[in-house]
């Protein structure tokens, strides 16, 4: 390996690591502290449950809650710990990158898709938003770069394996490539049958232990197929925008198509980010900024396109070439701009705004953040067999360590037989039974995120209507405004057999 490529692939290295630390006044997001809870809970010897003794499965990434409870168990701060494995994964996803790209190109003195790692603001915004996101890019793209070693060695693919097999336990969507690897290359280098073992225990373990095949959050978030796709088709599309994500996965396809190489292990990674492709579009995507669904495949997406952009349009063609180098530039140039906030506001590309970098720090600000003071404040002045039920759980929740009444029914699964309501625009948020909110009778009933708006009103949520609009909500509770200390006074609804919070008086 020369110098000037061990040069580049450490500034990458490190790039990537700082770049997600420079995002982090802007996570870790609201869901990543629904993972806190269930580590601390299950530490504390009541389950893996988010309320002691309701077995209901709201994460989605079993791995990281049982790293966060690792981490909880040696004394650490799970926001620290969070926020370091985030971005030291980006590193490794840059140095696998680079690995992969160094065996396929040996005679190659820049590590390119390493670069674009490095560079890219999407990996490191979730780099700070926590949930191992960036962790399972991490693995994805380690696993094809242990693969290709073992390749090239003619050597067993254990290490690719074990990488995979992580994955699966991370996010079982990673499923759509240990189904091609064990297909393919897994069979024929060894442990093919390590990510199948993985994915299978989880999956035996949910149906023991919380009696059902999928997690709680996909069936609560579903939508009919035409409504999902129409979404998932938008959200790919923004995504491109955002990521480029479109514009690898194209260059990456034709690339392949039109390559003479053989190697399984691309075809199966080819398989892998078709399949995964299709599956965010096919649960409609994401409301998370800079395209979090499909940020763990983007390393691996960026590799293989840096790969089959030369064969996409032929290496004779040097100004197609050219042209679609810099297609693959191009959204890494958008992306610098959307977090440096430098974006014109222009009606018809407003929506490039809540993608910046000040923005994604001042929406943290109100929400994970005032979230955390209300938690803060509900656990120090509320008793702990005291319930409130809100939609935001997840700081909240961690904070005040009381019984939360979860409104969107994530943690609870009241919302996985209601009809979605098609009007609220937020995906994931698209079903909530208020009738069954009230029927357990919660203390404190928080609305609105907890936040008024620029005009200092409480705005209820879309999907909290149901619970306002329901004729015994008015009779069984009472509006009043409570102070907070070192931040905006709160508005909730107290019900008429619960204590009023300190200085607490009547809200109109």
């Amino acid at each position: 390996m020369n110098r000037t490529f061990q040069a580049c692939l450490a500034l990458a290295i490190g790039g990537a690591v700082l770049h997600a630390l420079s995002f982090a006044d802007s996570g870790p997001i609201d869901d990543d502290f629904i993972c806190f809870r269930y580590a601390r809970n299950l530490l504390q010897g009541d389950g893996l449950v988010f309320n002691p003794g309701e077995r209901i499965e709201g994460f989605t990434a079993p791995l990281w809650v049982l790293v966060i409870a690792a981490g909880l168990a040696l004394g650490w701060n799970p926001v620290t710990l969070s926020l370091t494995l985030s971005a030291l994964a980006c590193g490794l996803a840059a140095w696998a990158v680079g690995s992969a790209w160094r065996t396929l190109r040996p005679e190659s003195s820049w590590p390119v898709p390493a670069l674009l790692v490095a560079t890219s603001p999407a990996l490191a915004f979730h780099g700070a938003a926590g949930l191992g996101t960036t962790l399972l890019a991490a693995l994805l793209v380690t696993w094809l770069a242990l693969g290709l070693r073992a390749e090239a060695r003619q050597d067993s693919a254990w290490g690719a394996g074990i990488a995979l097999a992580l994955a699966c336990l991370l996010r079982q969507e990673a499923a759509l490539f240990a189904i091609p690897y064990f297909l393919g290359p897994g069979r024929r280098r060894g442990a093919a049958w390590l990510p199948l073992a993985a994915l299978a225990s989880w999956t035996c373990f949910r149906w023991l232990y919380y009696g059902q095949v999928l997690p709680t959050t996909y069936t609560v978030k579903k939508l009919p197929v035409g409504e999902d796709l129409a979404r998932g088709l938008e959200y790919f599309m923004l995504s491109t925008v955002m990521a480029g994500v479109g514009v690898y996965l194209l260059i990456a396809v034709l690339g392949h198509l039109r390559s003479s190489r053989e190697s399984s292990w691309l075809r199966c990674a080819i398989v892998g980010l078709v399949l995964h492709t299709a599956y965010v579009i096919w649960v409609g995507g994401d409301y998370v900024a800079l395209a979090r669904f499909f940020v763990p495949t983007l390393p691996l997406a960026m590799l293989m396109a840096c790969l089959g952009w030369p064969d996409a349009l032929g290496r004779g063609r040097g100004l197609g070439c050219v042209a679609l180098g810099a297609a693959l530039v191009l959204p890494q140039v958008l992306q610098v701009k959307l977090a440096q906030g430098l974006v014109d506001r222009i009606p018809q590309v407003g929506i490039l705004d809540d993608h910046c970098r000040p923005y994604l720090a001042l929406l943290h600000e109100f929400d994970e953040q005032r979230w955390e003071s209300l938690g803060r404040y509900f656990g120090e002045v509320v008793p702990e067999y005291r319930t409130v039920a809100l939609s935001p759980i997840g700081a909240f929740g961690w904070y005040s360590g009381l019984k939360i009444v979860d409104v969107l029914g994530l943690t609870n699964a009241s919302s996985a037989r209601r009809e979605p309501d098609l009007r609220i625009a937020l995906k994931g948020h698209h079903r909530s039974d208020g009738a069954w909110v009230l029927s357990q009778e919660p203390d404190y009933v928080i609305l609105g995120n907890g936040i008024r708006d620029h005009e200092g009103r409480l705005v209820v949520n879309p999907w909290e209507r149901g619970l306002v609009n329901d004729e015994r909500f008015p009779k069984e509770y009472l509006r009043e405004s409570v102070p907070i200390p070192g931040g905006a006074d709160l508005d909730l609804y107290r019900r008429r057999s619960a204590p009023p919070l300190p200085g607490a008086r009547s809200a109109r």
